[in-house]
């Protein structure tokens, strides 16, 4: 049960049923699974509308251990009449006896079942009626089945109510019991690895300026199951937890072995201690020195932050140990708003480690939770991949519930139509959120007409937003044709990168825009006549367009899926290596880059920044060929790597580049000081690749992306 909380989340209440031709609903099966779905509640709503499912597992039936000797002694001849003893079929011999599978089999290991049973809201729901009455279950029930576990994902109010309670005593003292709804799992106050903890405690203790010590939730504690002793034995009855296992085969056991612990603070300390002495001195006080450079020249530097940085997922396709998929959080000074550039899976979860900017007393989870969410106004999606907006459900569900009635306004998405499409397809399965947010076409908005972030919560915005014509979103692309037919054709380009700028007192925007090269005619710019511009690259090679757009821009962050010597894997994939970003930054004229979406290879400072980095490049092809030698069973004591020879010039330590890591925090004033911290940081954290963490790029798979573009483009003509 790896992260426990995420089975509270309302989507996880859904996995879709599939029905026959006839309309009833039929087994997900494979050779070690049954999977039986049972919609509850259908006879008041129909199998369309129903929105909750408790799902029954069922084990395939393993024949007993096949006795060789007994066969033999039977007169069984050796060959296909095994084969179908083993399978259960009883044979007949030549003498004409029959020899059933019985008498040469030992004892079969049964089918096993498992359940997981769906959050009910209230006690008073129809849908927990629906669960008490429901007939698959009759057979567990009646001793007729034994379920080995169930798990529950109600909160403890419906849980220990007297109704729960009785219908799952009525599976006898057998079953096991796993609860992880609110209030009956035991919350985590840590990260999801303790790896990553550390991480960015050592970041912290170095840097913390940067690097914010991370905030932990609220360590809620679960109700006390006591309380249900007198109905159940106490080992029937199990607080989920992050990393719990329930082995169903071929033992019946509780496995605790992976759970995760949060180290004390003296063993944190320790830990922290043993890395500083891990370094070498003369690092560590270069570290230490341009530290205090660093803070006294923040600290009497008389200009005033305009816009800080949250970076939330620094890394692309899939999460790691170290990087989130992709997601930053700009906050605006000036009008006190904040905004997302891309919002991938778990990035609500990110932003409740750090503390909001305009709190600044010791504050809970809760606390944090509205605030972020009174300042969080826009999103800007890039593009349709699922790292990119796969956090936008849990964003909009958290979001709502956490902001009073009187104040809450709904969240404006900007995003290309086919998520659009998906957020309204899922409002349609979760109907409390349809009025939770406003979905923005990317492509379909005047630049003259885009409000800043203050202002898009006012009303009348949306009629606004509604009157824009697909004639100035030609404009604002470039095209000069003045055919309407042509200019419908050239005006459903899915976006990607965006340009934004603010003035130093308030956060506004406007938009049009630009293309890049991720997939065909991708990007949008946004600009205000104001004094600082931002530019976003989304996911993408290197686009002249975007460099036109943000020509003198103030901020530049690019992606950086890749090191230079991947170059052709970065053609392949589209997207972009580290001197090609470096590249674009110089030719749009930009004083500061910032690095992210990194392949989830690095998780520290890519290598390529480091001083000794042809000779580590070295090291790491050889371990590669190694591995390889391993592979093909030839023997690796010949393997050998020549010097690499770099394609390009590498990112050196004068390079005015600073690499993004998750929970890092930076304004546009410290950025100066920033870039220093990197070739600093190539030496203490270097990006070394991590075995099995490469990324995946083609998650959505060749074909299904291509028919979701072809949807896109049909939705967006």
């Amino acid at each position: 049960m790896d992260g426990v909380k995420n089975f509270t989340r309302p989507m996880d209440n859904y996995l879709p049923p599939k029905i026959d031709k006839l309309g009833a609903v039929v087994p997900y099966v494979t050779k070690d699974l049954t999977l039986y779905t049972v919609p509850l509640g259908l006879k008041s709503v129909g199998l369309e509308s129903c929105r909750h499912f408790a799902y029954i597992g069922e084990t395939p039936q393993i024949p007993g251990k096949f006795f060789l000797e007994k066969a033999l002694e039977l007169g069984v001849p050796k060959g296909p009449t095994f084969g179908k003893l083993k399978n259960g079929q009883a044979v007949t011999l030549p003498d004409g006896r029959v020899v059933e599978p019985s008498q040469v089999l030992g004892e079969p290991t049964l089918s096993q079942y498992f359940s997981i049973i769906p959050s009910i809201a209230s006690t008073e729901s129809t849908v927990l009626q629906a669960l008490m009455d429901e007939a698959a279950f009759q057979s567990f029930r009646s001793s007729e089945k034994l379920l080995q576990v169930m798990v529950h994902l109600s909160s403890s109010v419906v849980v220990q109510s007297a109704k729960y309670m009785q219908w799952i005593a009525s599976f006898g003292p057998a079953t096991k019991h796993i609860f992880v709804g609110p209030g009956m799992a035991k919350d985590s106050a840590h990260t999801s690895y303790v790896a990553e903890r550390l991480y960015s405690q050592k970041l912290a203790s170095l840097y913390p300026s940067m690097f914010p010590t991370l905030l932990s939730p609220d360590a809620a504690v679960p109700t006390d199951l006591t309380s249900m002793a007198t109905v159940f034995a106490d080992e029937q009855l199990i607080h989920g937890e992050a990393m719990l296992k329930y082995n169903i085969l071929p033992l019946k056991r509780l496995d605790l072995s992976e759970a995760l612990s949060t180290p004390s603070e003296t063993d944190t300390q320790t830990m922290l201690a043993e890395f500083e002495a891990s370094l070498e001195s003369s690092l560590v006080t270069r570290a230490h020195d341009y530290r205090q450079q660093m803070t006294s020249a923040i600290q009497n530097d008389t200009n005033v932050d305009n816009v800080r940085f949250y970076f939330l997922g620094t890394g692309c396709a899939i999460p790691s140990k170290y990087r989130n998929v992709s997601s930053t959080l700009l906050y605006f000074h000036g009008s006190q708003a904040a905004m997302l550039l891309d919002c991938g899976e778990g990035s609500w979860h990110q932003l409740q480690r750090l503390s909001p900017p305009t709190l600044t007393e010791p504050t809970t989870a809760i606390q944090r939770a509205q605030e972020w969410s009174r300042l969080i106004q826009l999103v800007w999606i890039s593009h349709l991949h699922a790292d990119h907006h796969l956090g936008l459900i849990h964003l909009i569900v958290q979001r709502k519930l956490h902001l009073p009635a009187d104040v809450f306004r709904p969240l404006f998405i900007i995003a290309p139509m086919f998520v659009l499409r998906f957020l309204e397809e899922v409002a349609v399965m979760m109907p409390e959120i349809a009025d939770a947010f406003v979905g923005i076409p990317s492509n379909c908005f005047d630049p003259t007409d885009l409000l800043c972030t203050e202002c898009v919560t006012e009303d009348g915005v949306i009629a606004q937003l509604q009157r824009n014509t697909i004639d100035s979103t030609i404009e604002a692309s470039g095209s000069s044709s003045s055919d309407p037919e042509e200019e419908e054709v050239h005006a459903a380009p899915s976006t990607n990168g965006l340009v934004l700028t603010i003035r130093k007192t308030t956060s506004c925007g406007m938009a049009s825009s630009a293309t890049t090269e991720h997939n065909p005619d991708e990007g949008v710019e946004v600009e205000d006549p104001s004094l600082l511009k931002i530019v976003y690259s989304g996911d993408t090679r290197p686009s002249e367009t975007l460099i036109l757009w943000g020509q003198d821009a103030h901020i530049l962050l690019h992606e950086a899926t890749f090191e230079d010597d991947k170059c052709m894997e970065a053609v392949q994939k589209k997207h972009s290596t580290i001197n090609e970003a470096v590249e674009v930054a110089r030719l749009m004229r930009t004083p500061h880059l910032i690095l992210t979406h990194f392949s989830q290879r690095y998780h520290g400072i890519p290598m390529q920044f480091h001083p000794q980095y042809p000779l580590l490049l070295q090291q790491q092809q050889l371990m590669e060929a190694k591995a390889t030698a391993v592979e093909q069973g030839t023997s690796v004591a010949d393997v050998s790597v020549a010097t690499p020879v770099l394609q390009t010039t590498p990112v050196t330590a004068t390079t005015d580049v600073v690499v993004a890591f998750d929970f890092m925090t930076v304004s546009d004033r410290e950025l100066t000081w920033a870039k220093g911290l990197t070739p600093l940081l190539a030496e203490i954290f270097p990006a070394l690749p991590v075995p099995g963490e490469e990324e995946d790029e083609d998650l959505l798979g060749k074909e299904e992306a291509a028919a979701a573009a072809a949807a896109t483009g049909r939705n967006q003509g």
